[in-house]
Order: structure tokens, then C-alpha cells, then sequence
């Protein structure tokens, strides 16, 4: 489960900003709304998306914690170790 806690540290970090009041700023929300999110652990997808869009983040990053390249590298790994299982099993 996606944990909003955990992005707004990762937004945090990446923006420089260390207040919520920033980060409601730069996601385009008041600060009402962006402490709604918080009690609720609402995930402002549509806001995230539009703010990676236009500062060029990785949104995957600040969703998981991973980087594209990571989650890409990892699926890569594990079709070649799907491929080489199966090779080895018909031997």
C-alpha cells in the first residue's frame, strides 16, 4: 500500500522544502486540503503527476522509493532468471 507519509518525505528531500505548507504549495493545494490528505492517506496522484511532469522528477520514485531505471533493471533481472530457470529445467 502506498503510504503518503512516506512520498511527502521522498518530496521532502527532492524539493528542498521542508514544510508541509511548501509542499501544499508546489503540489497546488491549499494547506486544508493537503492536511485531508494526510489524516486520510490520500495520494494526490493527479497533483504528484502534474508537478513530476513540470519539474521533471521521477514520479516512480517519489510513488516507491525506487527509481525508474531500478524497477525497469529489476523486471529485466527477473525475466533473464525466468528464461534461465526454465532453460535449466528442460536439461
Amino acid at each position: 500500500m502506498v503510504n503518503f507519509i512516506e512520498i511527502l518525505e521522498r518530496l521532502k528531500d527532492i524539493t528542498g522544502k521542508t514544510k508541509n505548507k511548501e509542499i501544499a504549495e508546489i503540489l497546488k493545494t491549499s494547506e486544508v486540503n493537503f492536511s485531508k490528505w494526510l489524516q486520510r492517506n490520500k495520494v494526490p496522484y493527479e497533483n504528484l503527476t502534474n508537478l513530476c511532469y513540470q519539474n521533471g522528477y521521477d514520479l516512480m520514485y517519489i510513488l516507491t522509493g525506487k527509481t525508474t531505471n531500478e524497477i525497469i533493471n529489476n523486471q529485466n533481472n527477473n525475466e533473464k532468471s525466468k528464461i534461465f530457470n526454465v532453460q535449466g529445467n528442460n536439461n
